[in-house]
């Protein structure tokens, strides 16, 4: 088996580029997903209730903890965290 440096991949076949083409498609599903059963419930005169930035910074410092005990368990935890939710970020608008 012959193995090709990263740097001669093309780059949509390069494992950051693969990423990120997945996270953007798995948001648009969900996106698209989501749309159809959200109007079916607001049609039907549910409430949909969205959470205040206070609370969801609540949730957030409550699951720190959490967080901090995964980054600390793998082997490059930081980067793979702070990665994750650069495209989740990125992926969120």
């Amino acid at each position: 088996m012959s193995v090709v440096p990263c740097s001669r991949t093309p780059a949509r076949m390069r494992p950051r580029a693969m990423l990120d083409d997945r996270a953007e498609a798995t948001g648009e599903t969900w996106s698209a997903a989501e749309a159809a059963p959200r109007a079916k419930a607001i049609e039907r005169g549910n409430t949909i209730i969205e959470m205040a930035a206070p609370e969801v910074d609540k949730l957030k410092d409550l699951s720190a903890g959490v967080q901090r005990a995964w980054i600390e368990e793998q082997a490059d935890g930081q980067a793979l965290f702070d990665d994750a939710n650069g495209l989740i970020d990125r992926y969120a608008a």
